[in-house]
């Protein structure tokens, strides 16, 4: 009588303990995620612009921030004229005038180093159609950036829409999976 009378006072004082754990659990697991979501996005990249850096079907983390871009980042931001994010390399920063000639990109009259991303863009002003940046230097205003896909013959950048503005760039691509 005794040792059922004593599991069953164990028994209560456990599951309670289980409850106030797991509740405590799920709260520390909500704020987690909570904060997570403030300050990083996911997102599945779904054409064939940044490949062979980044393929369609891969994860990517995105850090939200609009501060400390630099060249060469690659960034996620909202698009034009749909819904959606698109990714892409920043080649020009604010104030400057890019050109694109032959495989060569020219800021502000001298060429952009491109030694470690040479594979990427060894052809970057074969594709017909370029609106910006393909007769004469493209004028990049402030507050804009001056995106460009990896996968550049299929990539519909800012060699075609002109510059990117900051407010709709969403943040930097930090890992990938």
């Amino acid at each position: 009588m005794q040792i059922n009378l004593a599991r069953k006072t164990v028994g209560k004082y456990m599951t309670n303990n289980c409850k106030k754990y797991l509740y405590g659990l799920f709260l520390v697991i909500f704020i987690a995620l909570f904060l997570f979501s403030i300050k990083y996005k996911i997102y599945i990249q779904h054409t064939e612009s940044m490949s062979p850096t980044i393929f369609p079907g891969t994860l990517c983390l995105i850090k939200k921030c609009k501060e400390n871009l630099n060249r060469f980042d690659i960034v996620a931001y909202e698009l034009n004229y749909s819904e959606g994010i698109g990714l892409g390399r920043i080649v020009g920063l604010p104030c400057e005038r890019i050109k694109f000639l032959e495989s060569k990109i020219i800021i502000d009259d001298r060429e952009l180093d491109l030694k470690e991303y040479k594979n990427i863009y060894n052809e970057i002003n074969r594709n017909y159609g370029i609106k910006y940046g393909k007769e004469e230097y493209y004028e990049i205003k402030k507050g804009e950036y001056f995106l460009i896909g990896d996968n550049h013959r299929i990539s519909f950048d800012s060699r075609y829409h002109g510059g990117i503005d900051s407010c709709r760039i969403i943040g930097k691509v930090v890992f990938t999976w």
